[in-house]
């Protein structure tokens, strides 16, 4: 094990599950209701956006969580943050992810699904089976989408919201690159 410039020794990252696995897709349970929309229940579209904003509400307290516990590590003498700052930080990280989820999870890709699905349709007008084509169409988009729209949340983020709340890289989430 090697040492990092701090002197302690290099721990390798721990995984992310909401972020780093195929939970992520859990995210897009939205997508798949926006896709399907002319074949199903309007209430089954609505059921797609609870299971993605179930999975934006579990990686915020996932999140948060994780601060808390941060605050609480070592021997209480080398706990040396604050009770406020403890809370601070794990509304900090909450929040960021939280808005983060929503933005990368739901709204955008929800849109961007919404309008290909649409778009499709509309150009495949004169195609005998146009609904199921741009339903098809509308699920191949997905695994295209992800990283970008991810990418692009980050550096909305970054150079919005995250600017009042980061100082350096001091308040990163984890899962956040």
């Amino acid at each position: 094990m090697t040492s990092s410039s701090n002197g302690k020794p290099d721990v390798p990252e721990e995984k992310d599950i909401f972020r780093d696995t195929p939970v992520r897709f859990l995210g897009y349970a939205n997508e798949l209701g926006e896709s399907f929309r002319a074949f199903i229940a309007k209430k089954l579209v609505v059921a797609s956006y609870v299971v993605s904003f179930g999975y934006v509400f579990a990686d915020t307290a996932h999140k948060g969580h994780v601060e808390y516990l941060k605050a609480h590590e070592g021997e209480p003498e080398e706990v040396k943050e604050s009770k406020a700052r403890m809370w601070e930080n794990i509304a900090i990280s909450a929040g960021d992810t939280f808005v983060w989820q929503v933005l990368a999870s739901v709204a955008i890709p929800g849109f961007a699904i919404n309008r290909i699905v649409a778009a499709s349709s509309f150009a495949l007008k004169n195609y005998k089976r146009r609904d199921m084509a741009a339903t098809l169409i509308g699920l191949a988009s997905i695994p295209l989408i992800v990283e970008p729209i991810d990418h692009g949340v980050h550096k909305l983020m970054d150079y919005s919201l995250r600017r009042f709340y980061r100082k350096g890289d001091d308040n990163k989430n984890k899962g956040d690159e």
